[in-house]
């Protein structure tokens, strides 16, 4: 195997992380890596930069267009927290015809990625890139809308098989409902759809928030992106998960101290 590219990782980090690649893999079950989407896979945030694009251009043929959707979702999270938030993201598009929403999303992440709003890690893109050669299952679990983390994961030669993001129902005229599939991928959910999808838990799973802490949790291995949740870290350092600190991230959502 040639090395895992050093890049910005910690020298114990890249250590463990080609130490895990070199372990032997049976095809008949091959190891499952579970990473985060936004601030872990990517540098920024996807469902942010949607709810600026969408509020920003009020011609766009959705109910929601022009509509201070970041207002709504920070008020959310401030009042209620991430199990009442991140829901909201989704359902800002029900009722709108499904194909007609996946592919304005397709397009708005070329335009985010195209403008530099969002960018992959470098690292991450080579750790996937060794963890497919290798033989590995790599599933992208977000609770950021499934039409947004699609053409994502596509860019690293992930299917869309393997995207357990936050998606939504859809009627019999192929719009999006308000229902929620089951599980949903946020805080213990994300836990649980890697479990309902592949049987079985992660082998390496990594993410930046207590939205992700379940799924790393319940994997053999669990690495930490440190961006501003000290309090996670310390949990996470007790726990002996791999932190990797000192990457861009984020500024901190407001109001989550007193919410899970």
């Amino acid at each position: 195997m040639t090395a895992l590219r050093r890049g910005a990782w910690s020298a114990e980090n890249h250590q463990r992380l080609e130490a895990m690649l070199r372990q032997p893999v049976d095809p008949a079950a091959p190891p499952i890596a579970a990473i985060d989407c936004d601030d872990t896979l990517l540098c920024r945030d996807t469902s942010y930069a949607t709810l600026r694009y969408v509020e920003s251009h009020p011609d766009l043929p959705l109910r929601a267009a022009g509509q201070a959707l970041r207002a709504q979702y920070d008020a959310a999270l401030v009042a209620h927290g991430r199990r009442v938030a991140y829901p909201l993201i989704p359902r800002f598009f029900a009722h709108e015809d499904a194909s007609k929403v996946d592919a304005l999303a397709a397009a708005w992440i070329d335009t985010f990625f195209a403008r530099g709003e969002i960018f992959l890690r470098p690292e991450l893109v080579d750790l996937v890139g060794w963890m497919h050669r290798a033989g590995w299952t790599v599933t992208v679990v977000s609770a950021s809308p499934r039409f947004l983390i699609v053409p994502v994961a596509r860019r690293l030669g992930i299917d869309a098989s393997n995207v357990l993001a936050m998606d939504l129902g859809r009627d019999a005229e192929g719009r999006y409902t308000e229902t929620l599939v089951e599980p949903v991928p946020m805080l213990e959910g994300k836990a649980e759809a890697v479990l309902s999808h592949y049987g079985r838990p992660a082998t390496f799973a990594t993410g930046d928030s207590r939205s992700d802490a379940a799924m790393m949790a319940a994997a053999a291995h669990a690495l930490l992106i440190h961006g501003h949740d000290d309090a996670l870290r310390a949990d996470a350092e007790q726990a002996g998960w791999w932190v990797q600190s000192g990457w861009p991230h984020s500024p901190a959502e407001a109001g989550l101290g007193a919410h899970p």
